[in-house]
């Protein structure tokens, strides 16, 4: 009898450690798989950067503006200073500086001056937004 006591403590010990393991064991894997259901870092982007990506896509539309203007063609130029002011605007609303500012004044000028067939003078607002987005 002493033995079966001492097999049921032995039992009882061993079933006390896999359930404190379990217990141990459990929350580690909770936390992982919460970690896990995190969106990858790749897609999560600093609130700076978003900024940037906004006042990069200005450029690259400005910048298109200018070539188009070159190119002799009116209305790509037109569309293009409209994206350009575009994504100005949404990088002066998160981010704003005054080099914003004054990029967003002047693609509004430059879209007016473009519509109104002023090429010359829409092509020069545009060169002075291109300065002012890339100095800020």
């Amino acid at each position: 009898m002493h033995r079966t006591i001492q097999r049921a403590l032995v039992t009882g010990a061993t079933a006390l450690l896999i359930g404190a393991a379990a217990l141990v064991v459990a929350p580690a894997t909770a936390v992982a798989q919460t970690v896990t259901k995190q969106p990858p870092a790749s897609t999560m982007q600093p609130y700076a950067q978003q900024d940037t990506s906004h006042k990069a896509k200005a450029i690259q539309h400005a910048q298109a503006a200018l070539d188009a203007a070159d190119a002799g063609h009116s209305d790509s130029m037109v569309k293009e200073a409209k994206q350009a002011l575009s994504e100005a605007k949404q990088a002066e609303q998160t981010m704003p500086t005054a080099d914003l500012s004054t990029a967003v004044k002047n693609l509004q000028l430059a879209v007016n001056e473009a519509q109104a067939g002023h090429t010359a003078e829409a092509k020069q607002a545009v060169q002075t937004a291109l300065e002012h987005l890339r100095a800020g």
